[in-house]
Order: C-alpha cells, then sequence, then structure tokens
C-alpha cells in the first residue's frame, strides 16, 4: 500500500462541497414542493369559483325563469276572470273527474285533478284554464334549463297541470303533502318567498330531487305554486366541473349534505371539518387536516362547500413535481459524481507529484512535509523519533552488467520489502538513484537498527543462470529537539558514508552529538 495514501488527511474541501450540494437539492426539492403545493391550493381555490359560478347561474337561471313564469299566471288568472283569455279549456278535460290523469299536447303534459265536479269553483277553473295558457311557457322552461325533471303549477284549488307527462297519478294527500308544498304554504313560509326544499326521494323517477318553488298569490291570497324538480346528480355534475384535488360538495341551511347516496358523510361529519380554523389570503380555511370554503349557491338555503384533506394535497403536490425532482437528483447526483471524479484525479495528480514513479514511495519533497509533522509530534509528546539512509551496494555494477530494467526491478523488489517490512506509521522514501530514506518515530536509533536489519535476504533472478544478492548500506541517528530534519539527515548520511567505507553491506549508527559523527558509536555487518 502505498504511504501516502495512509497518511492523507481527509478532504474538507471535498466533503463541504458534496454536503453544499445536497443542502441545495433538499432546499430546491423543498422550494418546488411548497411551490406546486400553493398552485394547486390557488388552482382548486380558482376551480372552486368556476364551479359556484356555473352553480349560481344555473340556480339563477331556474330563478329567472320561475319569476317569469309567476308572472305570466298570475296575469292569465286576471285575464280568465275577466273573461279576456283566450284559451279554450277542451270539453273533455272540462268533464274529467276526481283522480283523473288526463293528457294531451306535443310534447305530452299531465292535468291531476284532485277535486270532484261539484266541488269545483270558479276559481278552479280560472286557474285550470290560467295553466293551460301557461303551457308554452313551461315547454320553454324545459328547454332553457338542461337537466330539468319536472315544471308544474299546483293549485289549492285541487289540481296540477305538469310538464312533461308523468307516469300515474299519485294520491291528493301525497301531493299535498309534500315537501314542495308543505314547504311553500304561508303556515311555513309566511313571507311567500322563493324556496328550495330539502332533498326527498321523486314520487315519480326515484331520483333524489330538490324542488325551487315559487308561491302564486291571488288578491292578497295564496292560490298555489310553481315547481321546478330538480335532480341532485345534475347539480353535482356541475359541482365536479373541471379537475380538482379537492371535492365540493352541495349542503343545506342545516350543514346536511345533499348526495344520492345515502352512505354519504352526514350533518356532523360536514359541521367537524368545517369548525373553526385560519383564514388565507386564497379563500380557504385552514383547519387542523383540512382546508375547506364555504359559499352560497341559493340564497342562505343552499351552499356549495369545497374540502382539500392535507395528505392528499402534499400527495398531488410530490406526483405534480415528481419530473422536477427527478431532474434536482439527477443533477445532484452527477454534481456529487464529478466531485468524486475529480477528488479521484486531484488526490491522483497529489499522489504522483509527491510518490517516486518507479516505486510508489514517497519522494523527497513529501517525505520533507510529513516527517516534520512527526518530528512535530514527537517533540510534543517527548518520544524518540529517528531517521535511516539506506544505499543499495554496488548499483551502478548492476547497471552496467545486466541493463537499466534489472536495475529498475531491483529497485521496486527492494522497496516492497521496505514497505512490507516497516510499520504503519514509519515514511519511506526514495531519497534518489538507488538511496532511500526511513523516518521512525516512536524508535531510538538501537530500535531502528533492529528494524532495518529485517531488509537482508533479498535476491532477484537477473537471468536464468545468474541470480543477484541485494544488499545495502545504512546509516542511523536520532533526531535531536533541538535539531532539523536537515541537520539530522547530514548526520545520518556520514554514517552510511562511514559504512560504505568499512566495506558496505553495513549499519553504522551515529552518535547524537554532530561532532561525533566521524566516529561510529556501533557498527554491524549486515
Amino acid at each position: 500500500m502505498n504511504r501516502l495514501q495512509k497518511i492523507s488527511k481527509p478532504n474538507i474541501q471535498f466533503c463541504i462541497a458534496c454536503a453544499a450540494i445536497i443542502f441545495l437539492s433538499i432546499g430546491s426539492t423543498r422550494y418546488v414542493l411548497v411551490a406546486n403545493y400553493d398552485q394547486l391550493l390557488k388552482n382548486d381555490a380558482h376551480i372552486f369559483d368556476v364551479r359556484i359560478n356555473n352553480l349560481t347561474s344555473h340556480v339563477s337561471l331556474i330563478k329567472t325563469n320561475l319569476l317569469t313564469l309567476k308572472a305570466t299566471i298570475k296575469n292569465n288568472i286576471n285575464l280568465a276572470e275577466k273573461e279576456q283569455l283566450d284559451f279554450p279549456i277542451p270539453t273533455n278535460l272540462l268533464k274529467a273527474d276526481n283522480g283523473t290523469l288526463y293528457t294531451h299536447g306535443d310534447p305530452l303534459q299531465t292535468l291531476l285533478t284532485f277535486s270532484s265536479i261539484p266541488q269545483r269553483t270558479s276559481a278552479f277553473y280560472h286557474q285550470l284554464k290560467a295553466s293551460q295558457a301557461l303551457h308554452p311557457g313551461l315547454l320553454q322552461v324545459l328547454e332553457n334549463i338542461p337537466n330539468s325533471l319536472w315544471i308544474y303549477y299546483a293549485s289549492k284549488e285541487g289540481f296540477s297541470y305538469i310538464v312533461p307527462e308523468i307516469p300515474h297519478i299519485p294520491s291528493a294527500e301525497r301531493t299535498y303533502n309534500s315537501l314542495f308544498w308543505t314547504e311553500t304554504v304561508p303556515s311555513k313560509n309566511p313571507e311567500l318567498k322563493m324556496i328550495v326544499t330539502d332533498a326527498y326521494e321523486d314520487y315519480f323517477s326515484k331520483e333524489l330531487v330538490i324542488t325551487v318553488t315559487t308561491p302564486i298569490e291571488h288578491q292578497k291570497e295564496f292560490i298555489g305554486l310553481i315547481g321546478f324538480d330538480l335532480g341532485i346528480n345534475s347539480l353535482l355534475e356541475i359541482s365536479q366541473l373541471h379537475q380538482s384535488v379537492g371535492q365540493t360538495f352541495i349542503i343545506d341551511n342545516h350543514n346536511s349534505l345533499v348526495h344520492p347516496d345515502k352512505n354519504a358523510p352526514g350533518k356532523d361529519s360536514m359541521t367537524d371539518a368545517m369548525s373553526g380554523g385560519e383564514p388565507l389570503e386564497v379563500g380557504f380555511i385552514r383547519t387542523k387536516d383540512t382546508y375547506w370554503q364555504k359559499k352560497p349557491i341559493f340564497d342562505q338555503e343552499l351552499y356549495a362547500v369545497h374540502l382539500i384533506n392535507y395528505d392528499h394535497l402534499l400527495f398531488e403536490a410530490v406526483r405534480k413535481s415528481i419530473t422536477e425532482l427527478a431532474a434536482i437528483t439527477i443533477t445532484a447526483l452527477v454534481l456529487i459524481m464529478f466531485l468524486f471524479r475529480l477528488r479521484n484525479y486531484g488526490n491522483k495528480i497529489t499522489e504522483l507529484s509527491n510518490s517516486d514513479p518507479l516505486t510508489g514511495l514517497l519522494n523527497r519533497r513529501s517525505m520533507a512535509e510529513i516527517s516534520n509533522y512527526q518530528i512535530s509530534m514527537s517533540r510534543r509528546n517527548n518520544r524518540p523519533i529517528s531517521i535511516a539512509i539506506l544505499d543499495i551496494d554496488h548499483f551502478k555494477k548492476i547497471n552496467d552488467q545486466f541493463g537499466h530494467d534489472i536495475g529498475d526491478q531491483v529497485l521496486k523488489l527492494f522497496a516492497k520489502k521496505l514497505q512490507s517490512e516497516t510499520r504503519t506509521n514509519d515514511l519511506v522514501c526514495r531519497y534518489g538513484g538507488e538511496e532511500f530514506i526511513i523516518c521512525l518515530p516512536e524508535l531510538d536509533k538501537y530500535s531502528a537498527r533492529d528494524i532495518i536489519q529485517r531488509f537482508q535476504g533479498i535476491s532477484l533472478d537477473a537471468t536464468p543462470s545468474e541470480r543477484i544478492n541485494i544488499t545495502f548500506s545504512a546509516g542511523i541517528t536520532h533526531i535531536a529537539a533541538d535539531e532539523s530534519l536537515k541537520d539530522a539527515t547530514k548526520r545520518a548520511d556520514q554514517a552510511l558514508l562511514l559504512a560504505k567505507q568499512s566495506g558496505r553491506n553495513r549499519i553504522e549508527i551515529c552518535s547524537d552529538s554532530a561532532e561525533q559523527t566521524s566516529q561510529p558509536e556501533k557498527n554491524q555487518k549486515i
């Protein structure tokens, strides 16, 4: 393993850059989610306004047509009383007895009679004639208002005139006990205003309906009503126009849900969903887990409510943000991968600039930088540190005899031996040519000698018939507390020179004093 890799410090700048990318990605992700969350909320507010406009326009159209019919039948009654209404009643219709269902016309309309002929007053015939004359207006209302079920004039005198045709006749008791009648009569509606009934099941279609009714007054007396039956499903279709995150519901003035499904949420759940909250600029009120907004669609009797669940809104925001989130994630990963590669290239460049290309050991410059750190730590901890210089014996002779390729193999084999036999925190450097230097922290010069002795016994097959025994000479010294690496290296080099002069293949230990370097403290042949 390359010693440079073992002692390299963590790349702080790389970690900071990666952390910055991650935080920016998280911030961008949050920004995108919040932006889409807010946009969905605004879109739902807009869609709810559109639905309200459609609902109120539909209801307003009904109201306008009913008021027109009200004015028309009152005028017809006045004309009938003055015998100025040129709209004769068919003879067979005049003879229709109690409980008769009479249909005629194109399209067919139906007359329901509930009073017997002897009981009929002049008011009965005046209103009957007036309602017959109302027939074109009733047809026009059916044409103007889509999804309408029935429109009719119901008289207190005992008959109803209905468009379009009905399949069978209900009893008088059922008719005058129905919500459209009981909620319109003066006892329940003293101001005789236009009302909307609660939802009920239609007798003919079995569909859930509401009825918009307007009472008719003649000579300050209630005489009947004009009713318009509207299927709940038609209102719900309008309330669900355009796609939205939340749902729009129709409720009455008691907060009860107007819905054909009997298992739909009841009054309590709707009241709970709309209880309290904090108003928002977009028109919604925010509660614990819901956004809601309520607007009238028919005076104070019919309302539309839009509800959005937090979790569902968040889910839709995430779904809408998938593409942007994927782009942010991919960009972050690409940047981090780029930084990884850049760091690896940087480390590779650093390694190449700090290591010897042939042996992979530290070069002289990196050795000086790193050993200075180790020397400082040894002095701070009051621990010994030694340095050794090794020189391969007769290396020039090897190059001359076997060639530079074999010489390079010798250098690499010797470097590998140095790396394998030294400790993790020892620094091994190719000092130049066939010279190597080793920095040995925590060891005095005698303990350092024991490690240097491990490098013995290296050989290399130069040719099939010739083997090179690699020997070396070494000089070792202890780095003094007040001494620089340069001075210690000079003394170790003097010890190496003495080893060479003494016959090579030896280790010389230098004394601590520079004055004594010429006299070896202890010599040992390897």
